[in-house]
This record gives C-alpha cells, sequence and structure tokens, in this order.
C-alpha cells in the first residue's frame, strides 16, 4: 500500500483555477513547468516541507509526503527569499497575516486518483487540536473509501485516531 499525500498551497490553488487545471495537475511536474517559473517550484516543494511541521508525524506515518513526481526535493522554506509573513501567506492564504498571525489552517482532504491525497486550505481554524482532530477524521474518511477495513485499521492514521479518542475519553462510535 502506497498512500501519499501532497499540499497544495492557496497560490497554487488559485493558479491552478485560472489556468482551468484540476488539482491533480500540480503532481505533474510537466505541466507544472509551463505554469511555474523554477522559483515557484522551490516554492511549492518547500511548502509540502513547512506544512508537514505543523502535522502530528503519527498522522504522516503511511503517507508518502509531499514527495511530487519529477520535482526536485526542496528543504525548508528558509531557502526561499521571503520574509515570515509573506512564507504563511503563500502557505495557508491571506487570512494568516496581521492580527491572525496566530492561527493555523483548517484542511480539506480531496482525492486525486489512487492513493493520493491532496490537503488544501479551507478556512482558518484558532484551535489547533481542532484542526487535527478533523484533518483526522477527513483523511480517515477518503482512505476509508480506497482501503479495505483491516488495512485502514493498519493505518497510522488510524492508530493515531484511536489513541486520541482514548485520551480525550471520547467513546468509539458503532453503527
Amino acid at each position: 500500500m502506497s498512500l501519499k499525500l501532497v499540499f497544495v498551497p492557496v497560490w497554487l490553488e488559485r493558479v491552478l483555477k485560472g489556468a482551468n487545471m484540476a488539482l491533480s495537475d500540480a503532481l505533474d511536474a510537466e505541466k507544472m513547468a509551463r505554469i511555474l517559473s523554477t522559483q515557484d517550484v522551490d516554492l511549492y516543494n518547500s511548502s509540502n516541507y513547512q506544512l508537514s511541521q505543523l502535522i502530528p508525524a503519527q498522522l504522516l506515518g503511511d503517507f508518502q509526503w509531499g514527495d511530487c513526481d519529477g520535482y526536485q526535493t526542496a528543504g525548508p522554506l528558509d531557502s526561499v527569499a521571503l520574509d515570515d509573513d509573506a512564507k504563511r501567506g503563500y502557505l495557508y492564504g491571506e487570512f494568516v497575516g496581521g492580527e491572525n498571525a496566530s492561527t493555523t489552517p483548517e484542511f480539506t482532504v480531496t482525492p486525486v486518483g489512487g492513493h493520493t491525497l491532496v490537503l488544501t486550505v479551507s478556512k482558518e481554524q484558532t484551535d489547533p487540536n481542532g484542526r487535527i482532530h478533523n484533518l483526522m477524521n477527513s483523511l480517515l474518511n477518503q482512505l476509508n473509501s480506497v482501503l479495505p477495513l483491516n488495512q485502514l485499521a493498519a493505518t497510522s492514521v488510524f492508530k493515531y485516531w484511536m489513541e486520541w479518542r482514548a485520551f480525550n475519553r471520547v467513546p468509539v462510535p458503532v453503527t
């Protein structure tokens, strides 16, 4: 089982929409080379690294994270020449600047084929625990549609969800 999770930052989502391209096109280095500069590609790669620092490693355990086929591997966003507010704005959208700088984004999880999921920013979330809880539920819902139950139960996302529920004493729903 090979799971892939890729973050498409707000600015790239807008570029894709403007070019009438699908989210899945963000995974195609050839298509991206037609609409992005080299610096844009570096920023895109770096944004995947940066976002991986905001999500608990337990959730990312089974995923190949942000490694888009054909792209060079990028490191921290520090390698891109932008100030901190600009970096956050490029990653998450305008709402993180100014007085909202301490907020973190809420994510939408979108399947783009096979076992590949794309994360996009959907809204701001001031409660980091709520953001992680919602992300866990979204990931589990999407994985549930492509994996048999025994494989889903073996994922790091499912194990983290069970630990989180036990820690917070939330009963597991039975249907």
